[in-house]
């Protein structure tokens, strides 16, 4: 059984590796793509994966925030005391 403090630090951590996963992926498919413009067409690689993966990650991580916070009586957007 985690603890609040447990429990909100991993809500964070899947915060920020989804949206790492989620940028790097959308990262990688526009720099694919500006290499297949430059050489006038051809093909690129769209990493949906990451994009997917990093988005559902941070969506969860921003919803356990949530509950966390809700469990807590506080918004979510409300200072630590």
């Amino acid at each position: 059984m985690q603890t609040e403090s447990e429990r909100r630090n991993t809500a964070i951590k899947d915060i920020v590796v989804g949206a790492l996963w989620c940028i790097g992926g959308i990262a990688v498919t526009a720099y694919t793509y500006q290499q297949a413009q430059q050489q006038g067409g051809g093909s690129y690689f769209v990493a949906w994966g990451a994009v997917l993966f990093g988005g559902f990650q941070f969506l969860k991580g921003l919803v356990l925030l949530f509950m966390w916070a809700v469990g807590r009586g506080r918004h979510p957007a409300e200072k630590e005391n």
